[in-house]
């Protein structure tokens, strides 16, 4: 009778675990899948008493969103040219220098001069460049239009802020060609830093993308 009844236990006991077992393992997928679709974006905090910050922190917010959000590729012209206006300048520079160093000054000192010249016509270009084109500009990009296969829609946004003024001053430009030709909108839009940042300086960034999204909206429905 001992042996019957210990026996009755373990068979009592056994089912239990395995019982548990699927429990357990369901446990371990659902942690998976929170770990793969449950990304949480880092918060973005910056000093509420620097204009700079807060302005940088909303520039690089917005070119994320309408990337990963509306589907614009930026186009990095403005930027591929400063870089290779700015790289060569450096190049001549430190070529002259290095070939001073190396062969000496009376042998070097006839190509210092045009060496001189380029820098500075380089310097030149890199100034008029950055004022008459490039501007305030802070995103130009484009995406495959939906009315017209023919052309991109392209949005120009351009941004700034003035000393001891917490309004953070931009500008959207939406172009898109349809049957009558290229049409074209801006707004100016002039929204306060307190609106998208707290006391502690987070930043709302869903606050800040919903903004975006209706100015882009209204710029879309005016063309």
């Amino acid at each position: 009778m001992v042996a019957s009844t210990r026996k009755n236990k373990a068979s009592d006991v056994s089912p239990s675990k395995n019982a548990e077992k699927p429990a357990a393992t369901v446990q371990s997928d659902s942690d998976d899948n929170e770990s793969d679709d449950g990304e949480q974006m880092v918060p973005v905090q910056v000093n509420n008493a620097s204009l700079a910050e807060l302005k940088n922190a909303l520039d690089d917010t917005m070119k994320s969103y309408l990337k990963s959000k509306q589907g614009f590729t930026q186009d990095y012209f403005i930027d591929d040219v400063k870089l290779g206006l700015g790289w060569t300048s450096n190049i001549i520079a430190a070529g002259i220098s290095l070939a001073g160093w190396h062969f000496g000054w009376e042998k070097t000192q006839g190509y210092t001069l045009y060496c001189v010249i380029a820098y500075m016509i380089l310097s030149v270009l890199l100034t008029i460049f950055s004022s008459q084109v490039e501007k305030k500009k802070v995103f130009v990009g484009t995406k495959p239009s939906k009315t017209s296969g023919a052309a991109p829609d392209k949005v120009t946004i351009s941004s700034e802020v003035k000393p001891f003024d917490p309004v953070y001053q931009f500008q959207l430009e939406y172009e898109t060609v349809k049957k009558g030709g290229l049409k074209k909108y801006q707004v100016a839009l002039k929204p306060h830093f307190k609106q998208f940042f707290d006391v502690d300086g987070f930043l709302d960034e869903a606050l800040w993308n919903d903004y975006l999204g209706n100015a882009l909206k209204t710029a879309i429905s005016k063309t």
